[in-house]
């Protein structure tokens, strides 16, 4: 059908556009398989179907008719090939070893990599066969597996190599799911590398049970990894050794973390991760080697396609280094059939067989990086050298052009670089410049040194030490040009519609650039609306503007999975962002901290700490440096030591004293239309007296504020409790107070001394404790949504007749332990409430979400 299309097209640019249209079809099939929207299809070829059938004479169609015809099915085509292909990464839940997820298993299958003497220890088993009570089921899926705490030195006995065959007895588990609205999906990360679980082994639980014959590929690149690794350990030390391994093996788990983030601050990071230049320097070098020996033209390009296949295998098959070597079978086989094929061709006849074969790959951040940098390439080479030609700069236009072209690469990937790491950085460009020919002459001799170090041991070994002092001299300067602090510059998470759009504005951009008529049209059409539409123009223009600013933002407040803590952010409509809570030390760093900065959250206008235990305001150091807080608010009692390390860093970082505010019952915060009003703690008289006794003003700080006076009240019912209003929106955040406050409350309520509890969101108190959401309590807020913040404890939260209670009551109940984070999203204009959590997220991952064969795994554990 293409070849047909292309014969039938009218033009060259007809016949150029088959494989273009193709691929992109085949890529909106995949997304519409992700979206389970592929069903529509069906309907389109019976649709097909039906005019060729009605219309049997379709060759005696007029020529324009014929040819959007099969443009039609063209579409269909892709479209089709990409969803049935994501459809069978679905079927893969049927037999997948990811079924067995908290369960021993035996697992039987073969090494296809292995670490078992570096940190971390590490074996990848691809399973063939799971055996589990006794049964014995087939299985897919590669596994991960690790040795538990305490059993490294005795879980692997023997040296174990890729291509063995083994018996592991491990426990499985699943990756981590998104918890968080911007959190990688770890699940889906695994996925696309064949990984379907992790497996943890304890001691002597791997046995060898022979070496698998039918996979000799890839025993003989698991034989290239341990020689290279071995001759490179021979002759260097550890600094260029690990460096030298890592950028030919794209393997950096063994260098030093500072090297690390100097190639990563320096926009070099690329070096360290095998890609298509790797597979040029060695399918170019054998392609050399074989025609210095005297071998053939043809023999060399063959040699170098199987030495450029066995070099991707012992690479672990990494998109870009994938890409490269089929963009190299590509032109190879157009060469030999005397075929010129155009390098985007290439590119797309590469590409298509890649998401055929691997779908999730639309979704790894290599494979858009590579393919975006080649399209890059592709475009901007010609062109520069075009502009060049025209304006001559002498010496310095080989530096002009590979500035230029080091540019048009991170404008093509800036996005994704941005959305994987949070910062872009500046100084790319320039730092290639000299670290891309160092890295590639350290790679030539490191690869031509480790190739001869067998036979020719004192030759190898001079060459890789040349190899070393290269890559000493990259190291330093790599350290040198990423020290300034303005290398790398912060970056929110972009989202869809902004990448689209970019995307879309750099497409349009350099078809202008491309075609002069386009660019012609254009600049008339431009002229056209100047002189005769240009107050339409600009009074739209001016309209969709004013709607846009003056649109009003919706309250928002997420709820964030921290485990057993709290941490919730609340936004306003006016820009304003308060903190409540920032749970755990370590939720802090993984979660709290990552969100703000994902969603370009730099500031935090107030910091409310609801009390002073650990899993409140264990995270609130971890702020220190990466938000810049205004206010931080406490519970009037509460002894303000507890956060005195923070504050007093705080003040060092920001060179101000940071205002603390102690507030109680009555109390009231405003943020623009939002109000905040507490309604705990409510103080005896003594501790009234006690509190102004020990505290003093709380601005500004100092250190005689942390006293330790405050050791009679109870934390958790003397906790903030907060009503957020926003107009007709009403929220109460119970934080750890209980059974204390809610019958203070309720009699409050009742002799009209304090507000009505009435509230459509009640996030529950104390983790939905036993002595929390009293059957009154729940009658008198009535709420429409309630929230447990929780996570793995064995304190038993939330107890059972808590949840039961607020079953009762008709509120629907999110756990943030099974729903992960939740999102409550108040619109004022139109009255409306919409709350979502990450399950939506989750049911998008390919396979797993077609996991409920587990529960039938359960059962025969069971039986």
């Amino acid at each position: 059908m293409l070849h047909a299309l292309a014969r039938s097209s009218q033009g060259n640019e007809g016949a150029h556009a088959v494989l273009p249209v193709f691929a992109a079809c085949v890529i909106v099939g995949i997304l519409l398989g992700r979206l389970e929207a592929g069903g529509f299809l069906r309907f389109a070829w019976m649709a097909l179907a039906t005019i060729a059938v009605a219309r049997v004479q379709a060759l005696r169609l007029a020529k324009k008719r014929r040819i959007a015809l099969i443009w039609v099915a063209l579409a269909i085509a892709g479209m089709s090939l990409g969803t049935s292909a994501l459809a069978r990464v679905d079927r893969m839940a049927a037999n997948t070893v990811a079924r067995y997820d908290g369960c021993d298993v035996l697992i039987h299958g073969t090494v296809k990599s292995a670490w078992p003497a570096q940190s971390p220890q590490e074996l990848l088993v691809e399973s063939y066969e799971v055996e589990w009570c006794g049964i014995s089921r087939r299985s897919k899926g590669a596994v991960r597996i690790r040795p538990s705490r305490g059993h490294e030195q005795t879980w692997v006995t023997w040296d174990v190599r890729v291509g063995d065959l083994v018996w592991a007895r491990v426990r499985l588990e699943l990756a981590d799911r998104p918890m968080n609205p911007g959190e990688p999906d770890y699940r889906m990360i695994f996925l696309q590398q064949g990984i379907h679980a992790f497996g943890w082994a304890e001691d002597d639980s791997i046995e060898f049970a022979g070496r698998n014959r039918s996979r000799p590929l890839l025993m003989l690149a698991g034989a290239v990894r341990r020689g290279m690794s071995a001759s490179a350990a021979g002759v260097l030390g550890p600094p260029e050794r690990d460096l030298l391994i890592g950028m030919i093996l794209g393997d950096s788990r063994n260098v030093d973390p500072q090297t690390l983030e100097a190639f990563r601050r320096s926009g070099a990071a690329h070096l360290l991760a095998a890609s298509g230049m790797h597979v040029g320097l060695v399918s170019g070098l054998c392609a050399v080697g074989v025609r210095v020996m005297g071998g053939s033209p043809k023999f060399a390009e063959v040699a170098a396609v199987v030495v450029g296949g066995i070099y991707a295998v012992a690479a672990g098959l990494r998109a870009s280094v994938v890409r490269a070597w089929l963009m190299l079978v590509v032109a190879v086989a157009a060469k030999a059939r005397r075929r010129k094929a155009g390098p985007l061709h290439v590119l797309l006849m590469s590409a298509v067989p890649q998401l055929v074969i691997n779908p999730l790959l639309l979704w790894n951040s290599g494979f858009q990086m590579s393919y975006l940098a080649v399209a890059a390439l592709i475009y901007a080479i010609p062109r520069i050298k075009q502009a060049m030609s025209r304006r001559p700069f002498g010496p310095f236009a080989g530096l002009i052009q590979l500035i230029a072209v080091s540019g048009a690469i991170q404008l093509a990937t800036w996005p994704v670089v941005a959305n994987m790491t949070g910062q872009v950085c500046l100084i790319g460009p320039f730092a290639n410049l000299v670290a891309l020919p160092l890295a590639s002459c350290a790679i030539t001799a490191g690869v031509v040194g480790l190739a001869i170090h067998i036979p020719f041991p004192q030759m190898g070994s001079l060459i890789i030490t040349g190899a070393g002092a290269v890559l000493r001299i990259l190291i330093a300067f790599l350290k040198w040009i990423s020290y300034p602090a303005f290398a790398v510059t912060s970056c929110r998470q972009l989202k869809n519609v902004e990448i689209a759009g970019y995307y879309v504005a750099a497409l349009i951009m350099c078809w202008l650039s491309r075609d002069r008529f386009a660019r012609h049209r254009a600049r008339r059409l431009l002229v056209w609306i100047g002189r005769e539409r240009l107050g339409f123009a600009a009074i739209l223009a001016i309209t969709v503007l004013t709607a846009v600013l003056a649109w009003p933002k919706p309250l928002e407040i997420v709820f964030l999975s921290v485990g057993q803590g709290d941490a919730a952010v609340l936004s306003t409509s006016q820009g304003r962002t308060i903190l409540i809570d920032v749970g755990t030390e370590r939720a802090g760093e993984r979660h709290v901290l990552p969100y703000l900065k994902r969603w370009g959250k730099t500031a935090a206008d107030a910091v409310i700490l609801t009390h002073e235990h650990a899993d409140h305001i264990g995270g609130f150091g971890c702020l220190v440096g990466g938000v810049r807080v205004g206010a931080v608010v406490i519970p009037e009692g509460m002894d303000p030591a507890h956060i005195g390390p923070a504050l007093l860093e705080l003040e060092r970082v920001s060179g101000d004293s940071p205002l603390l505010i102690q507030l109680a019952c009555g109390d009231r915060i405003s943020a623009g239309h939002v109000c905040l009003e507490v309604a705990n703690p409510v103080l005896l008289e003594e501790d009234q007296a006690k509190s102004a006794q020990t505290s003093e003003s709380p601005t500004p700080l100092s250190r005689s504020t942390f006293s330790s006076a405050f050791t009679s009240r109870d934390p958790n019912e003397s906790s903030l409790v907060l009503k957020v209003t926003c107009g007709e929106f009403s929220m109460l955040l119970c934080a750890d107070a209980g059974r204390r406050f809610e019958q203070e409350a309720l009699r409050r309520s009742e002799t009209s001394m304090g507000g009505s509890l009435r509230a459509q969101v009640l996030k529950v108190g104390h983790h939905g404790s036993s002595g929390s959401a009293s059957a009154q309590f729940l009658e008198a807020v009535g709420p429409e949504v309630a929230i447990i913040s929780v996570g793995r404890n064995s304190y038993g939260h939330p107890a059972p007749d808590t949840v039961e209670r607020l079953a009762r009551s008709g509120a629907d109940l999110l756990r943030t332990d099974r729903v992960g984070a939740v999102r409550v999203v108040w619109h004022s204009r139109t009255r409306r409430m919409i709350v979502s959590d990450m399950r939506s997220q989750w049911a998008k991952t390919p396979m797993f979400r077609n996991l409920e064969a587990l529960g039938q795994i359960k059962v025969d554990r069971q039986e």
